[in-house]
């Protein structure tokens, strides 16, 4: 028999819901933001790229060699797809909402963006979430993702004036979780369940 010191490293992560910004380590506690950079996308696609075939060998390269801010999960759903199972505590994670009661005005401008997306695959203009939002109409130009909080800002990707959900497997899930209120079901055709239908 041969016996091995083996050294294990045990990790207990948690969600932090508020903005990190510039938070340094403090003693055994690190602050990660959750945002991908270069090195370490690079790192991911050497990771998942073994194990896919060619045209998602060539999304995840795409995805690596972008300009756009990617987050960890994406990784994940371009190498696995629907079968990919981070995305519904991501979701909830981030969208947190109540058992009961009424949504908070982000969370029903999210769940307006996951619809359009969902359904259309387009995005809606930042203003006509103006109102909805507390922004005074003849300021509806100054609406920015700021408005969505940091929860509802990690769905949500801008580009000319518009907005629209990430991926369209987080406005599935988004959907579910809202229409449902409950952790979405895993379906690899993409569907709604029949509860969020």
């Amino acid at each position: 028999h041969t016996c091995y010191k083996v050294k294990l490293i045990i990790l207990y992560v948690q969600r932090y819901n508020m903005p990190i910004n510039e938070k340094k380590q403090r003693g055994n506690e690190f602050w990660l933001k959750g945002i991908v950079d270069k090195d370490e996308a690079l790192r991911l696609e050497k990771v998942f790229a073994p194990h896919c075939n060619q045209g998602t060998k060539h999304a995840l390269k795409v995805l690596t060699e972008g300009v756009a801010v990617h987050h960890v999960y994406e990784f994940g759903l371009t190498a696995y797809a629907h079968e990919y199972q981070g995305v519904s505590s991501y979701v909830k994670g981030y969208l947190d909402i109540p058992n009961e009661g009424a949504l908070t005005s982000w969370q029903i401008a999210v769940g307006y963006l996951a619809l359009a997306y969902f359904y259309g695959h387009i995005g809606i203009p930042r203003q006509f979430f103006a109102k909805l939002l507390g922004v005074r109409e003849d300021l509806d130009a100054l609406v920015t993702t700021e408005y969505l909080t940091h929860g509802g800002k990690q769905f949500v990707f801008e580009e000319d004036n518009t907005w629209r959900v990430t991926h369209h497997v987080v406005a599935k899930e988004i959907l579910e979780q809202i229409l449902c209120r409950q952790k979405g079901r895993p379906d690899k055709e993409g569907k709604l369940s029949d509860n969020a239908r």
